[in-house]
């Protein structure tokens, strides 16, 4: 159905977005964390490929992982469930640079509180495919 598509393509973006959050930085989370994850994960599908509950043991690793810090390990554990898999985007896509520049120069505009300005170049950005996520260090440029 198309609600179900619709779902699984959030499924697989929000593993994109922990993925690119990940890749490059130090981990915060405690090895032992993912090494369980890692265990439950596979023990869940040796048990007649019980792909529901492995999934959900990911998604709460996901989320414990997101308020402690991931980073390359966690990113590495993407990579080695994906071996199976194969359906995850790990990588960042590439963003055209207008893209690039029209967002640093919304950031300006934020950081001077011209919000007006900021928001009429975030309909721009919006309008050419792509969407401006804000985090506390700037934001992350995502295709539509």
């Amino acid at each position: 159905s198309q609600e179900l598509l619709e779902q699984t393509k959030n499924t697989l973006e929000r593993i994109k977005n922990f993925a690119i959050a990940s890749k490059g930085k130090k981990d915060k989370v405690a090895s032992s964390l993912i090494e369980k994850t890692k265990k439950d994960f596979f023990k869940a599908l040796d048990n007649d490929f019980d792909t529901p509950n492995a999934f959900a043991i990911l998604f709460e690793f996901i989320k414990k992982a997101n308020k402690i810090g991931s980073g390359d390990k966690c990113f590495e554990l993407l990579r080695e469930i994906d071996k199976i898999f194969d359906i995850f985007i790990l990588e960042e896509e590439e963003i055209p640079i207008e893209i690039i520049n029209l967002a640093e120069k919304r950031l300006k505009l934020r950081k001077t509180k011209h919000f007006k300005e900021a928001d009429l170049i975030r309909e721009q950005i919006k309008k050419s495919g792509y969407y401006l996520d804000d985090t506390e260090e700037g934001y992350i440029i995502k295709k539509l």
